[in-house]
């Protein structure tokens, strides 16, 4: 599986050898780049579609991930896609923890109704390495992620505890049908290529594919930014002490694009390895849309060492008889 993945990498390497560009005093691209960088970083997020008034399809989603080199130490590092030899790649380790849980459009009927989204939540445990090459202007990354979808993932007890002290909301009677449990391994690969960097405005292409018992798929777009912000590939732009930028401020808005071509969809049509009751709507693999276009937009802040993003998320629908889904989220890391 590694090595396929790998071949997303190899793609762009040849034409980012071509295009290496000569060093400019007045440029972003002739920042320092230290290829050690010991921030240690901690970022919470949180996502629900309340803010559109809706509660279905994707409802709620908790992140939480904690970056540190020493997580470069772990022997998963080796699973991990290797950065180029005598690159000027920098690399950051991360563990992180998932949690998202989906609705049908029908909450307050205990009845399963055919062709709409199966309940369903995962718990999902990740382990991922993301290298910069400045020079190259290019960010790539690989991620392993375990863990369980179905009752023991506690997408029932997510929601049902935050609809219970939520004013106005009703708890969803329909969970008894979500999917059975099953166990999720997925190994992810992205690659993203600067088109036009400048001080104040960012266009990059990218591309990522997933292979595994969660979502199977391959995707490509364009992500941007305009505003106050470092360089995007002198490495993460939260840094703490003496590898943080010069600039102590950077607010910028975000628009990002992916066009995605769907081949496994877990939270549709349940887990590989364990078949589900008669009770449980899964969606039939004829009537998933095999291509999903996604978009995300939104502003981010940072001051020093402390960083707050908020936006918005948006598919087109997943399978035949769904329609699209917007959400909002918020992310708020502090490194140290």
């Amino acid at each position: 599986m590694k090595r396929y993945l790998y071949l997303l990498f190899c793609l762009f390497l040849p034409i980012c050898k071509a295009k290496a560009q000569s060093k400019d005093k007045n440029s972003q691209n002739t920042e320092h780049i230290s290829t050690t960088d010991s921030t240690r970083i901690f970022s919470f997020g949180v996502a629900n579609d309340v803010p559109y008034q809706t509660d279905k399809y994707f409802s709620n989603g908790i992140y939480m991930s904690y970056q540190s080199q020493g997580l470069g130490k772990w022997p998963l590092r080796k699973l991990m896609l290797p950065v180029p030899k005598d690159q000027d790649f920098i690399s950051y380790y991360s563990i992180d923890l998932t949690h998202n849980l989906y609705t049908p459009r029908y909450t307050m009927e205990p009845e399963t109704h055919m062709g709409d989204h199966p309940y369903s939540s995962y718990l999902l445990f990740g382990y991922e390495k993301v290298n910069y090459s400045n020079s190259r202007k290019i960010k790539f990354g690989s991620k392993l992620s375990v863990g369980v979808i179905g009752p023991m993932a506690g997408g029932e007890f997510v929601q049902s505890g935050f609809h219970d002290v939520a004013p106005g909301a009703e708890v969803p009677v329909g969970w008894e049908n979500q999917i059975e449990n099953d166990f999720l391994i997925n190994y992810g690969a992205f690659i993203e290529k600067g088109i036009w960097n400048t001080k104040h405005f960012d266009l990059n292409a990218q591309a990522n594919l997933n292979v595994g018992t969660l979502y199977t798929n391959a995707g490509a777009g364009i992500t941007s930014r305009f505003g106050l912000f470092e360089g995007y590939f002198t490495g993460n732009p939260l840094r703490a002490g003496k590898y943080r930028g010069k600039k102590n401020w950077q607010v910028y808005a975000f628009f990002n694009n992916n066009l995605k071509a769907v081949g496994y969809n877990a939270v549709l049509q349940g887990g590989v390895f364990n078949s589900n009751g008669s009770n449980v709507s899964i969606i039939a693999n004829e009537d998933l849309n095999r291509l999903v276009y996604e978009q995300t937009f939104g502003i981010a802040a940072q001051y020093k060492g402390i960083r707050a993003e908020i936006g918005q998320a948006f598919n087109t629908r997943e399978f035949k008889s769904a329609g699209s889904h917007m959400w909002g989220y918020l992310k708020v890391s502090i490194a140290f």
